[in-house]
């Protein structure tokens, strides 16, 4: 795997050289095709990152607590968004998953407390367990059509989450996907799949649903 270099310093050697404090942006090589786990973890400082078309995978933990990354670019390029990849980034505000992705991994974007714009693209099948745990500013998610499977407590801690629009039939779910949280809940009109007795006030461990239609 080639390595990643903060100026001349492999990456694996930073921390006992630089202070990660002082460290605010950084560019990956080209050369580059995946970011190992852990990478960036707890880079607190970081603000700035740029990843080349060349990755096309982001690892476990990889920007894990990296508390001041107020925005990020995936590129179109990257397939996997692996656990807890961009886990307590505390201050970033939105994010847009490519096309080219096929599902977030658990804990995902858990306490992201400060995101409050997600587009998910229609190439996602499945959003792991606590993928948007405590993202405590989001107040509404689309939900893609391509979506079939939302995990454990996907969005519990969501304290302003009102509202949640599902664009195609009703994807599998648990009994804390949605736990504590008070919801609206919209499906498209002409979609049939969504019976009454899919439709409960407490669908997905919520603790209230009123149902409507778009």
């Amino acid at each position: 795997m080639p390595i990643i270099y903060y100026g001349n310093i492999p990456l694996a050697e930073v921390k006992s050289v630089v202070k990660l404090s002082d460290i605010s942006s950084i560019t990956i090589p080209s050369s580059v095709t995946s970011l190992p786990s852990e990478c960036f973890k707890n880079w607190s400082s970081l603000t700035s990152v740029t990843i080349p078309s060349s990755v096309t995978s982001l690892s476990g933990s990889c920007f894990y607590g990296c508390s001041a990354l107020a925005s990020i670019t995936i590129p179109s390029s990257v397939t996997s968004l692996r656990g807890s990849c961009f886990r307590e980034c505390s201050s970033l505000a939105s994010i847009t998953i490519p096309s080219s992705v096929t599902s977030l991994g658990t804990y995902c974007f858990d306490g992201c407390s400060s995101l409050t714009s997600v587009t998910i693209s229609s190439s996602v099948t499945s959003l792991g367990t606590r993928c948007f745990y405590g993202c405590s500013s989001l107040a509404s998610i689309t939900i893609p059509s391509s979506v079939t499977s939302l995990g454990d407590s996907c969005f519990k801690g969501c304290s302003n989450l009102k509202k949640v629009y599902f664009e195609g039939d009703p994807p599998t779910k648990s009994s804390t996907t949605f736990s504590g949280l008070t919801l609206t809940m919209y499906h498209k009109a002409n979609n049939s799949n969504w019976t009454s007795s899919v439709k409960t006030s407490t669908y997905g461990g919520a603790t209230s649903v009123t149902w409507a239609t778009y």
